[in-house]
C-alpha cells in the first residue's frame, strides 16, 4: 500500500519544532464532526432570518454568511474522503459508504417532512390534511420525486402557506446532490489513478478556482451549474489538497490565525472565495485537529447530518405556530434546541445502524504523509 502511494509523499516537514496538518489532525481522534454541528447550526441561524421575513442585517457580507458553512461541510468531505479512497481504493466500497451514509437519513426525512411535519402544520393551519394526499403535488409525490437526491419538489400540496417563505418545505436538501457529484469527481480521479499523483489534486483546485475568478470578470458564462459546480468543487477540492500536501502543511499556531485574518479579509468580497476559501478550508480542518477532549470529538454521536436535514422543515413548522414573531436570534436558538433532539433520534435510528453495515476495516498501514518518528497514523477515513 505504502509503495503505490509513493507519489504522495509529503513536500517537507516543517522545521524544527513545527507540526504538520498531517499530525494536527489526529486521524482517529479528531473534532471533525464537532466542527461540522458547529457549521450545520450556523445554517439555522442563517436561515432563522428569510423563514422569519427578515433582511440579513450585514448585507455587504450576506455571501459570506449564506455559504461559509456549506463550505465548510464540502472542505472537511474532501479532506477525509481522499484519505478513505487511499486506503481502500474500491469503487464498490467508497460507492456503498456513501450511500449508506447520507440517503437512508435522507429517504427517512422525506418521509417525516412528508407525513408527519406536512400533516401537522395543514391541522393547525387549516384543520385538514386531505389536500396533502391529492394531486401531483401531494405528500406521496413529494417523497417519490425527490428520492434520488435531486430535488425537483419544494412543496406539498402548496405548502407551507402563509408563511415568509411559503411553498418551500426544505430549504437545504439541495445540497446533497451536489455533494454526491464531488463523491462521484473524487471516485473517477481515483479510478484513472490520479489521485496518487498529488500535484494532479493541485491542478483541479487551480482550474476550479481560475473558474470561479472567470466567472466573477464574466469571462466565463455565470450559469446555475457553473456557478454551483465551481463553488463547491473548489471547497470539496481545497479539502483534498490539505489532505495531499498535509505533512508540508504547517499547523503552528500562526496559520490559523492567518487563516482567519484571510477568511475576515475576504468576508466583503463579491465571492469571499477567491482569497478565503482555502484559507476557510484549512481553518475547518485545523479546528478539528484541534479538539482533543475525547467527550468533544462525538465520534459516535455525529449528529450534524440530521441537524441539517430537519432543521428547515422544522423551522418552518415553527414560523406556523406564531414563533416566527420572536427576535431572529432567539428564534434561531429555539429551533436550534428543537432541531437537536430529533437528529439525534436519526442518528441512533436510522444514521448509525447504516454505518453499522459498512464492512469492518482491517489494521490500516501507516499514511504516506506522516512524519517519522512520529507513531504511526491509521490512513484518515470518512467516518
Amino acid at each position: 500500500m505504502t509503495s503505490e502511494l509513493g507519489s504522495l509523499a509529503p513536500l517537507a516537514v516543517p522545521g524544527p519544532g513545527g507540526r504538520s496538518m498531517a499530525t494536527h489532525v489526529d486521524a482517529r481522534a479528531n473534532g471533525l464532526n464537532l466542527v461540522r454541528l458547529v457549521l450545520a447550526s450556523t445554517v439555522i441561524f442563517w436561515h432563522s432570518y428569510p423563514l422569519t421575513g427578515r433582511p440579513f442585517p450585514l448585507p455587504g457580507a450576506a455571501q459570506f454568511f449564506g455559504e461559509f458553512a456549506v463550505d465548510g461541510f464540502f472542505a472537511i468531505s474532501g479532506y477525509l474522503l481522499i484519505g478513505s479512497w487511499l486506503h481502500k481504493p474500491s469503487a464498490w466500497t467508497y460507492l456503498k459508504n456513501r450511500l449508506l451514509r447520507i440517503v437512508p437519513a435522507f429517504w427517512v426525512c422525506l418521509l417525516i417532512t412528508a407525513f408527519v411535519i406536512a400533516p401537522l402544520a395543514s391541522l393547525i393551519q387549516s384543520g385538514t390534511v386531505k389536500e396533502l394526499f391529492q394531486g401531483p403535488h401531494s405528500s406521496p409525490m413529494y417523497v417519490l420525486q425527490n428520492l434520488v437526491l435531486q430535488v425537483q419538489m419544494y412543496d406539498i400540496a402548496g405548502t407551507p402557506a402563509a408563511v415568509p417563505f411559503p411553498r418551500v418545505w426544505n430549504g437545504s436538501i439541495w445540497t446533497l446532490r451536489w455533494e454526491f457529484f464531488a463523491y462521484l469527481g473524487l471516485l473517477a480521479l481515483g479510478l484513472l489513478r490520479l489521485l496518487k499523483q498529488r500535484y494532479v489534486v493541485l491542478a483541479v483546485w487551480l482550474v476550479l478556482w481560475l473558474v470561479n475568478i472567470g466567472i466573477e470578470l464574466d469571462l466565463i458564462s455565470d450559469g446555475y451549474f457553473q456557478r454551483v459546480g465551481a463553488r463547491l468543487g473548489f471547497m470539496f477540492v481545497s479539502g483534498m489538497a490539505i489532505w495531499a500536501f498535509g505533512r508540508g502543511i504547517s499547523a503552528r499556531w500562526w496559520m490559523p490565525v492567518l487563516a482567519a485574518v484571510a477568511v475576515l479579509g475576504s468576508v466583503l468580497l463579491a465571492d469571499y472565495r477567491l482569497t478565503g476559501g482555502a484559507a476557510l478550508a484549512y481553518l475547518v480542518i485545523w479546528l478539528g485537529g484541534a479538539v482533543r477532549r475525547t467527550p468533544w470529538q462525538l465520534k459516535d454521536r455525529d449528529i450534524s447530518y440530521g441537524v441539517y436535514i430537519y432543521a428547515f422543515p422544522l423551522q418552518q413548522l415553527l414560523v406556523i405556530v406564531g414563533l416566527a414573531a420572536l427576535p431572529t436570534l432567539l428564534f434561531g436558538l429555539v429551533s436550534l434546541l428543537v432541531t437537536v433532539p430529533v437528529a439525534a433520534l436519526s442518528w441512533v435510528l436510522v444514521e448509525r445502524p447504516m454505518l453499522r453495515l459498512k464492512k469492518r476495516r482491517s489494521a490500516s498501514p501507516a499514511p504516506v504523509n506522516a512524519p517519522e518518528p512520529a507513531p504511526a497514523l491509521k490512513a484518515r477515513s470518512a467516518g
